[in-house]
């Protein structure tokens, strides 16, 4: 194995030296510098933008109702629908009964 005469004096200078001056000697025999050079100098920026649309917004609150509870519009549909018959249904009945009237000619 060939060795630099530097790395020789090193290595024998590892036995009298304390741990970080060994972690020294070592990591500047072993660091490389790597040079990265690009062909020009412009890039590409991506920019996200946080707002969402109104279809964007329902999709995303349809889709997590869908995947949590099981619940979807035609579901919010059906519920708005039998709400309204049973309120129509109780709105009747507090009025009462219709009185039967009779004309008499």
């Amino acid at each position: 194995m060939l060795m630099s005469p530097e790395l020789k004096a090193a290595l024998s200078l590892l036995g009298r030296q304390t741990n970080a001056e060994r972690a020294m000697v070592r990591a500047r025999h072993n660091l490389v510098q790597v040079s990265v050079f690009f062909s020009s100098n412009t890039g590409r920026r991506t920019v996200k933008d946080v707002r969402m649309t109104w279809t964007e917004i329902l999709g995303s609150v349809g889709g997590s109702l869908g995947l949590f509870t099981g619940f979807s519009l035609l579901s919010l549909c059906e519920l708005l629908y039998f709400g309204g018959k049973v309120f129509c249904a109780l709105a009747v009945r507090r009025r009462g009964p219709k009185k039967n009237v009779t004309k008499t000619v």
